[in-house]
């Protein structure tokens, strides 16, 4: 199948509601799709680890939110990282 380039409006609003109704595997399908047509796009990134982050997996969650501060720095993405560190207990800088 290939997807339009414009369709990942779409994946990306289906994840969002996915990630609110709680069903994280299913948003991270969707974001993962995004990334596919827009890899540079920092926000999706950022919902990638909103997700790892949602699910407890805050160690999945670090290199997800380093790679979308690498396209775009961005305080809420900051806040982010830290939060997984935190739950690492791992706050050290990285």
């Amino acid at each position: 199948m290939t997807l339009n380039p414009y369709y990942w409006v779409n994946l990306n609003a289906l994840g969002n509601a996915y990630l609110g109704f709680g069903d994280y595997e299913k948003a991270l399908k969707q974001y993962q799709g995004v990334t596919q047509l827009e890899p540079e796009m920092p926000q999706v990134y950022d919902n990638i680890g909103n997700v790892y982050s949602s699910m407890g997996k805050y160690e999945e969650s670090i290199p997800v939110y380093q790679k979308a501060l690498q396209i775009q720095p961005y305080s809420g993405t900051y806040s982010n990282l830290a939060t997984s560190f935190f739950y690492l207990k791992n706050i050290r800088k990285r």
